[in-house]
């Protein structure tokens, strides 16, 4: 576990939300494996937060469990997680292991940053009690971006039109 002690905050949206929830520390899920992006989340004017730093991309089941297991749920700050995962399958399948652990419940607070927030099953969560926000990335309802997806789509045909594009054209 790495723990990172942050004097500059998150990408201004998302210190918008953990400022609004007035979280002072927070675990930060994240599937990257560039450094640069956590420095640059954590380099907006907010904060300080203290913030435990846990990388979680291409984890089972059981290693999830045994990597957030540690965290103490009577601690606050182990009750408040950020979850960035570079596509929505790697965080609906994150969410999953998430519920599997009974770490959906209330008391349990999520904030959500994914490309495409809007496609994701949040209905067990829902039903446990947690709090759970987000942000929508891309606006679909552009046309410039409805544009660029179709570009794309042609350049790589191995992606699949709800991979580029998941409601609908």
């Amino acid at each position: 576990m790495e723990t990172s002690h942050s004097h500059k905050p998150l990408h201004p949206r998302l210190a918008d939300i953990v400022s609004y929830y007035g979280w002072e520390d927070f675990v930060y899920l994240h599937d990257g494996d560039d450094p640069s992006a956590l420095n640059s989340l954590l380099s907006s004017p907010r904060g300080p937060w203290d913030v435990t730093v846990l990388h979680v991309g291409g984890l089972d089941r059981g290693s999830l469990r045994s990597l957030l297991d540690p965290l103490d749920p009577l601690d606050q700050r182990h009750r408040r997680f950020l979850v960035s995962c570079s596509d929505g399958g790697s965080l609906q399948g994150l969410l999953k292991q998430i519920v599997a652990m009974g770490k959906h419940i209330r008391g349990y607070n999520y904030i959500l940053a994914s490309l495409d927030f809007s496609t994701l099953d949040l209905a067990a969560f829902h039903r446990g009690g947690a709090n759970v926000s987000g942000l929508q990335l891309l606006d679909f309802a552009r046309p410039q971006l409805n544009e660029m997806l179709q570009q794309w789509g042609k350049a790589r045909p191995s992606i699949s039109a709800h991979q580029l594009h998941p409601q609908g054209s």
